[in-house]
């Protein structure tokens, strides 16, 4: 699996909201959007990833590789956090159950 994703420099990953069994949305922080290409509201952020992503990934049998996302040009940057909470890092994940080995 191949995916990008911000991931915060805290340790733990934060659940800004979440959803009821009802469909209700309960915020524990801010609201927060990304960017949508269908939507000009946005889509609704649940989560800030924390660098115990990693692990979860490990954890449920996935060898994790990672890329830092760096293009000016299309507003990919190193520290991507408009809020300055830490450090936001764009990261492309390359995730393996086992067949695939990348040197």
């Amino acid at each position: 699996m191949i995916f990008t994703v911000p991931v915060y420099d805290w340790t733990n990953t934060r659940i800004r909201s979440e959803m009821t069994d009802g469909g209700r949305i309960i915020h524990h922080h801010p609201p927060s959007y990304h960017g949508n290409p269908l939507s000009s509201d946005g889509s609704l952020v649940f989560n800030d990833l924390g660098i115990d992503f990693f692990e979860l990934c490990e954890t449920k049998g996935f060898k994790v590789w990672i890329s830092l996302g760096y293009d000016p040009a299309k507003g990919y940057l190193p520290d991507c956090n408009p809020i300055n909470e830490h450090h936001c890092w764009n990261l492309v994940f390359i995730l393996s159950k086992s067949w695939l080995s990348i040197n």
